[in-house]
């Protein structure tokens, strides 16, 4: 009985007749082998014409920068904004997926099928110092992320530094490679001033100065540095890589005001974005939308949770999913699955027919996850 209401609603939430713009996610996990010459780009890229041909209208693919973590990173840890996979740092010269020249084609041949592209991105933190630093802020509240400095690596000591002191404090000292490979001569360089806790924010704040996922980002300090040199970035990159918008990570975790001179900036009109914001609750939800001017589409959580409770609980109120689905339905992303509830708090694989048939209904853009 409750699959037969389902499909009724389902019936009944199609939004007017019009065609869903299927967003697909692009994601899969390489092994080594799968690197270089077979990387996850050219791999990928060989779908493309066969995802045109099932409807869709876009790709979200994986982080393409270089992570702090090198050849294994999945990109969450951002080294080097600007390293798509051209420069010999963290070990590697490609990323995780490829190089630079593998991505561009991929993107490339996206576009020639009438696939818009979609990059994951990530504004909230960084990974992958290169240096160890003395830290007059985190000296100022008694904390310390470095226990021993007898133990730090000498090549990681800060220049003319005594391998026998301790005033090392934190891993905040980034020196991305220009062109020339010199470290220190790329662009945005970031020391302990850039991240929490600093002059500006002498916190650990939640949510926007906390720790969560790496060093954290303080987008005030240093007359806005970190906020002028990513705005500078997402231009960049927008110009690269020739992509049609942006998946934006953890945005629950960044100033809103940021996010949405960012959106406006280094995206602009016309320009897809969505954010990541992990919750439910209508008022924050609302909230975040009013402070970063309504720039971009947000997941639909409160969706996607009543979704598991309906295929989970034998009494659940199928009126539940109207009243728990993310208000503004034009900047609403439904999805059943991703690469992070799949691994965290998945609707089980053998329950996901009914929630997709459901949420493809009810979306005027609905993510469907490989």
């Amino acid at each position: 009985m409750r699959r037969f209401l389902a499909a009724g609603i389902a019936c009944l939430l199609v939004s007017g007749g019009a065609r869903a713009q299927v967003l697909f996610q692009h994601f899969y996990y390489p092994t080594p082998d799968f690197m270089v010459e077979n990387s996850w780009w050219t791999q990928a890229r060989g779908q493309l014409a066969e995802l045109k041909r099932l409807g869709v209208w876009g790709v979200w693919h994986p982080i393409p920068t270089k992570g702090g973590s090198g050849a294994v990173s999945m990109g969450y840890d951002p080294y080097d904004l600007y390293d798509l996979g051209s420069k010999d740092q963290r070990g590697t010269v490609a990323t995780h997926f490829g190089t630079k020249d593998q991505y561009l084609r991929y993107v490339a041949v996206a576009h020639t099928y009438g696939l818009n592209v979609i990059s994951d991105v990530v504004l909230n933190h960084t990974g992958g110092a290169d240096r160890a630093e003395a830290n007059p802020e985190m000296e100022k509240l008694n904390w310390d992320n470095i226990a021993d400095d007898t133990k730090v690596p000498t090549d990681h000591l800060p220049p003319g530094y005594d391998p026998k002191a301790t005033n090392l404090r934190s891993w905040t000292g980034f020196l991305p490679k220009g062109v020339t490979g010199v470290p220190g001569t790329g662009r945005f360089p970031r020391t302990y001033k850039h991240f929490h806790p600093s002059a500006t924010h002498p916190d650990h704040n939640q949510p926007y100065h906390h720790p969560d996922f790496g060093s954290d980002y303080c987008f005030e300090a240093e007359s806005k540095y970190v906020w002028n040199n990513l705005i500078r970035w997402g231009s960049w990159f927008k110009a690269q890589s020739g992509v049609d918008g942006f998946r934006l990570d953890a945005v629950k975790l960044i100033e809103p005001e940021f996010l949405a001179e960012f959106s406006k900036n280094a995206g602009g009109a016309g320009f897809w974005q969505v954010g990541e914001f992990w919750d439910t609750n209508p008022q924050l939800l609302s909230t975040f939308q009013q402070k970063t001017q309504n720039q971009m589409k947000l997941f639909d959580f409160g969706l996607f949770y009543a979704l598991k409770d309906m295929v989970n609980k034998p009494d659940f109120d199928m009126r539940e999913l109207l009243s728990r689905r993310f208000a503004d339905r034009e900047r609403a992303v439904n999805f059943v699955s991703n690469h992070d509830v799949d691994r965290y708090d998945p609707i089980p694989k053998d329950k996901r027919q009914l929630p997709y048939a459901i949420m493809m209904a009810m979306s005027v853009q609905p993510s469907i996850f490989h």
